[in-house]
């Protein structure tokens, strides 16, 4: 039995346990913190996260709201993040696959190719911008007073929407050159 967690963000958050239940951490800086973790794939410095999701507190505040939240992600997902006293981080190999990254290294992969080299490159790619995409990067989601965290999700907004651009600019040229008309003005 797969034992992956799935965290949706394009369109919107959802965090789906394998049996499709909705997982609720009960606050929205810990699902935020999640995202930030799992997106960045990489350990951040507990000072690191606490500048970034609480803009203007004292350090003793910024650090005890931190550790409540660092907590409630343990106690949800204890089996998927490493909090240590200096940081935090996404166990590596932990069973948790995000839209977004599976996204971004789908068209990579292929954009960063002069074009693609076989319809099965252009199928993948589609099938990664239609089923993957489903809206713009946490579409409607918001956690107050986290200037940090609001920036770097507006950069990762862009970059999504940058990328899923590239790669139907690319289907559509890769489909109007192969005479598929009907597919290319679809995508163009």
């Amino acid at each position: 039995m797969d034992d992956t967690l799935k965290l949706y963000t394009l369109g919107g958050l959802r965090i789906l346990r394998p049996s499709a239940e909705v997982v609720s951490l009960g606050s929205r800086k810990a699902e935020a913190i999640l995202v930030y973790l799992a997106c960045t794939r990489r350990p951040h410095s507990r000072e690191t996260l606490a500048d970034l999701f609480w803009d203007e507190r004292s350090q003793s505040q910024t650090m005890g709201n931190l550790r409540r939240e660092l907590s409630t992600l343990h106690q949800h997902l204890g089996e998927l993040v490493e909090i240590s006293r200096q940081e935090a981080a996404i166990l590596p190999g932990a069973p948790l696959w995000v839209d977004a990254l599976e996204f971004e290294q789908t068209l990579g992969s292929y954009l960063h190719e002069a074009g693609f080299s076989n319809p099965g490159a252009a199928s993948r790619v589609d099938d990664a911008v239609t089923r993957l995409y489903r809206g713009a990067f946490l579409e409607g989601f918001t956690v107050y007073d986290c200037q940090g965290f609001e920036e770097w999700r507006l950069t990762m907004r862009e970059h999504y929407q940058r990328l899923g651009v590239e790669g139907l600019r690319a289907l559509a040229a890769y489909e109007l050159e192969g005479q598929e008309t009907q597919k290319g003005l679809a995508h163009a």
